[in-house]
């Protein structure tokens, strides 16, 4: 069970499991097919585990990770997901 009552964060990607507590959740996706291309799950939530899931994702429509293999490959960040109401938010 991932959630449980009275476990809540307002940070987005922030996660509560019975395993490990607080966890961060990091995904890529290809909005031209709606497809998640990677993932990851960590105690951290630094730049290089938000880096994990572009890693996966170029792995995953180019065949491998290598230094020019994804040359144009252009990468949006979401900083709130839309899914998640803003609280506080005056947007």
């Amino acid at each position: 069970m991932f959630l449980e009552r009275g476990h809540e964060d307002s940070r987005p990607g922030v996660i509560w499991t019975e395993a490990d507590g607080w966890c961060w959740f990091f995904g890529a996706i290809d909005h031209c097919v709606d497809e998640l291309v990677g993932w990851h799950t960590g105690k951290i939530g630094d730049r290089w585990a938000a880096l994990e899931p572009l890693r996966q994702g170029v792995r995953h429509v180019f065949g491998r990770f290598a230094k020019d293999v994804a040359r144009g490959l252009r990468i949006r960040g979401d900083w709130e997901p839309q899914c998640i109401p803003m609280r506080g938010s005056t947007r």
